[in-house]
């Protein structure tokens, strides 16, 4: 369940400000990593967008956003995502809703 991962990656503060709708950084670039993990963990887009307070439609363009700065080695995006993946491997936890 994609809101389990979700909080077991975030703080209560961090849930808040990444459901927020500021466009300031480093939250914006945190928000896009985030979608960005969920997806490549094999997420739909629907529970993505459900689980961060966006319509599917914002969630499809912040994740094809976030592709392109994956896609352009983005320091700072790779940086979001391997911290959540450490924090998943120290919880012991899995990446992916399927194991």
């Amino acid at each position: 369940m994609i809101e389990a991962l979700f909080n077991q990656l975030f703080t209560e503060d961090d849930r808040i400000r990444i459901r927020s709708r500021t466009r300031s950084e480093p939250t914006e670039t945190e928000r896009k990593a985030w979608i960005l993990f969920a997806y490549m963990s094999d997420y739909s887009i629907y529970d993505i967008a459900r689980c961060t307070n966006r319509k599917s439609r914002q969630a499809k363009y912040l994740l094809t956003k976030a592709e392109d700065l994956f896609s352009v080695n983005d320091r700072t995006l790779h940086s979001f995502i391997e911290k959540y993946e450490r924090a998943l491997e120290q919880s012991g936890g899995s990446d992916s809703k399927n194991d």
